[in-house]
């Protein structure tokens, strides 16, 4: 009887913090519509893909093979999209239900760890306020993690190469992310294990079961064009961001005057000595050699968010317990003063998903209207315009694109609207996306028609009319002198440029080059007098 109550305790700390887990992640699903990541949407699409046998990008005017997206989250979220394709709210499930057994997943990984160990991460991850934000998303996020932290609990004695391959691979299928776990692998197999053979032999399976996916993917096309300064914003911003992460939420955390606050700088540097502290303490195991080697692969990866520190949270907060004093005064206190410190976010994070903005109000109004008119491919930031509407979509050229090429883009698109987001209200997240086509449309507002003026969505369409002839002509001698110029054919791309200009006066990235050309031939007053022609 003594050892029944033994394990029935043992066992409710887990199922209770899976409990609170569930009914906190409950009560933050309103914080964000479906749709507001254009991820989820896009998952949403290819889960409706398998549902038709295929794995396309459905909302693409030309629907063609997905090569970016692993295909294991879509397949989780296909069943409802069969059952129910309107009924949207369903695809919250997988992620829900993931979120909610995270915290025995956790219990189960630690169970050879020490009791202190043990509760404070189970716990840690309960009630941390972005897993729990992320948990009724349509994000593979929380799967990932799930499924990443059940891979921990087993990777233990007995050690399998196969087995650990099998699980990599499928981690893989979840989330591209799980990339770095390959070499975490090899290296805790050949170092901390001593299995020398079965390093090798879970690196070649791991590449014959990985090699469907990596052959298709297209992640590394943005690893190919790194701009400038890349590494060392990432490591600024994940330097402030893992920290406020792990005891609360980075998301709270409003920069001011674009520089954090001197709390959140001591914070962070505390923090990461606790943190370095807890590896020298644990050594370089699985799990801290994962924690490294994410880490240094966000700090190369072209985009930056807090989610895309999910899958470190859990073996952050091992390393935290494993890294603060142990005994003492001090020890006694600082566990309680960060579940404070977590709690206090929990409320904040709270708050912020029930207060209106623009990530909990999605452009109804819009999407009912174009719902409405004649059929046709449309120009928008939004992949969920597909899902509402049926429209097929063109994906708006990238923030900083010139508006010239933005102009040629929309015309050689073919799309019968164009939608801008103005930088008020619900949408100015998005308008630095729509800017590129705003500043198009001023260079030649003769192609375009107002038709919608939405003050409440904060955004406006545009019908595209006739013409733009000239303008397709002059980007074609544009990408002729392009094309010449980076061949060396330097007064070939003079005379292409001047042709262009011929075509389109306004084409303002056509005469910059034939300043920039002039100017390199020693042409001087002939780049002067180019340039006042601007």
């Amino acid at each position: 009887m003594t050892n029944l109550n033994i394990r029935l305790k043992e066992y409710a700390i887990p199922w209770w913090a899976c409990l609170v887990a569930l009914g906190l992640s409950l009560a933050l699903l309103s914080g964000c519509y479906t749709g507001w990541y254009n991820d989820d949407a896009n998952y949403l699409c290819l889960a409706r893909s398998i549902c038709q046998g295929t794995y396309t990008d459905l909302y693409k005017p030309e629907p063609v093979f997905h090569r970016r997206y692993p295909p294991l989250f879509p397949l989780m979220l296909a069943p409802f999209q069969w059952l129910a394709p309107e009924r949207i709210e369903l695809a919250r499930i997988p992620a829900l239900i993931c979120g909610a057994l995270l915290p025995w997943a956790t219990w189960r990984w630690l169970r050879a760890e020490s009791s202190r160990v043990r509760t404070v991460t189970t716990w840690g991850v309960a009630l941390n306020p972005l897993i729990l934000c992320y948990s009724g998303l349509v994000l593979s996020d929380i799967p990932f993690l799930f499924a990443l932290i059940w891979f921990l609990g087993g990777s233990s004695k007995p050690i399998r190469p196969w087995v650990w391959a099998f699980g990599s691979a499928v981690l893989l299928y979840l989330r591209a992310a799980a990339i770095a776990l390959f070499p975490a692998c090899v290296l805790s197999l050949f170092f901390q294990h001593k299995q020398r053979k079965g390093a090798v032999l879970y690196a070649i399976l791991t590449v014959v079961l990985a090699l469907p996916y990596l052959a298709q993917q297209s992640y590394s096309q943005d690893l190919h064009t790194l701009p400038p300064g890349l590494v060392q914003f990432n490591l600024n911003f994940y330097f402030f961001t893992l920290p406020s992460t792990l005891w609360g939420n980075a998301e709270c955390f409003p920069p001011i005057h674009g520089l954090p606050s001197a709390g959140l700088i001591v914070a962070s540097v505390v923090t990461w000595a606790v943190l370095i502290r807890g590896v020298a303490r644990r050594g370089f195991n699985l799990e801290s050699l994962f924690f490294l080697l994410f880490l240094g692969q966000l700090s190369v990866w072209p985009y930056q968010e807090p989610r895309f520190l999910i899958p470190v949270i859990p073996i952050g907060v091992v390393l935290l317990v494993e890294g603060l004093p142990r005994a003492g005064k001090l020890g006694k206190v600082l566990i309680p003063l960060l579940a404070l410190v977590q709690m206090a976010f929990l409320v904040r994070t709270w708050q912020i998903s029930h207060q209106p903005n623009l990530r909990n109000q999605a452009p109804e109004g819009y999407w009912r209207w174009l719902a409405g008119q004649p059929a046709g491919p449309i120009l928008d930031v939004h992949i969920m315009t597909w899902v509402k509407t049926g429209r097929r979509v063109i994906l708006a050229p990238p923030a900083g694109t010139e508006p010239e090429m933005a102009l040629v883009m929309a015309l050689r698109s073919r799309a019968q609207y164009i939608t801008i987001y103005l930088p008020q209200g619900r949408s100015q997240s998005l308008a630095p996306l729509s800017e590129p086509l705003w500043r198009a449309i001023h260079l030649a507002p003769e192609l375009f028609q107002l038709e919608l003026e939405d003050p409440q969505d904060a955004l406006l369409v545009f019908r595209r009319l006739p013409g733009g002839e000239n303008w397709l002509a002059a980007a074609d001698h544009y990408e002729a002198g392009v094309q010449a110029a980076q061949q060396g054919r330097v007064q070939d791309a003079l005379d292409q440029f001047a042709l262009a200009l011929r075509k389109a006066p306004a084409f303002r990235q056509a005469r910059l080059n034939r300043v920039i050309l002039l100017r390199l031939l020693g042409r001087e007053a002939e780049a002067r007098v180019e340039e006042r022609q601007k």
